[in-house]
């Protein structure tokens, strides 16, 4: 289990946050490939000089990674900050914070196109049984959603303030400013509280099962589309 930081990435071992580097690069959004691949983006540690352009400012573009320890650039370094990255169905989104854009790519980010619409989003989640259905929380409008993948938004009235999303086959986990996690089984529209776990502070998925991060370090996990949570020991 890997949690990406603004100080780089951990590791999860034994119910301890152990650094995979000694260098500080911020990360500000990371996922695993299919084929177990590590890819990230943020803002390099200022020592790592081939996650740097002259002339350019200090954003990592999207870069990669085989053993969490050493990042090696794929593609926009300089360029693009990316806030979230999703990888479904071969397909990869990001996030970018520079553009407020909605990037995607079919080559596993080499080449990218961007989508219409205008969003300053902070976390991103897509719907994975229709990749138009995304749902995002927009710096300044909160909760939003496009029905067109990304080439319009529009806020949710009412919705509740998130700082973290994932989107299951069955429903729509997040984490609210309280640190409680919430659950949305219609694309977003309306929330409830699921269970009074407190100090949640980021959320993971390998695919089938979900995961949240709880302070000081705790790892629970969910089976049911978030409905219950069971923490995960050893």
């Amino acid at each position: 289990m890997y949690l990406a930081a603004h100080t780089g990435l951990y590791e999860m071992r034994n119910g301890e946050l152990v650094a995979r580097s000694d260098r500080f690069d911020d990360l500000m959004a990371a996922a695993i490939e299919p084929d177990g691949t590590l890819i990230a983006s943020g803002h390099p540690d200022l020592s790592s000089e081939n996650l740097r352009v002259e002339g350019k400012p200090p954003l990592l573009g999207l870069v990669e990674s085989d053993d969490g320890s050493t990042w090696t650039p794929r593609s926009l370094l300089g360029d693009a900050d990316f806030h979230a990255l999703v990888v479904t169905d071969g397909r990869l989104y990001g996030a970018d914070s520079t553009s407020a854009r909605v990037l995607v790519s079919d080559d596993g980010g080499h080449t990218w196109q961007p989508r219409a619409g205008d969003a300053q989003l902070l976390d991103l989640a897509i719907d994975p049984t229709d990749p138009d259905q995304m749902v995002g929380v927009d710096l300044d409008r909160g909760l939003a959603v496009s029905a067109d993948g990304g080439d319009s938004w529009e806020p949710v009235a009412g919705a509740p303030q998130l700082t973290d999303l994932e989107w299951t086959s069955g429903a729509l986990v997040g984490i609210d400013t309280e640190r409680s996690i919430m659950r949305s089984t219609d694309g977003g529209l309306t929330w409830a509280l699921t269970s009074s776990m407190a100090g949640a502070e980021a959320l993971g998925s390998d695919g089938t099962d979900l995961y949240a991060y709880v302070q000081p370090v705790g790892l629970h996990r969910s089976s049911d589309d978030g409905e219950s949570w069971s923490e995960v020991t050893g």
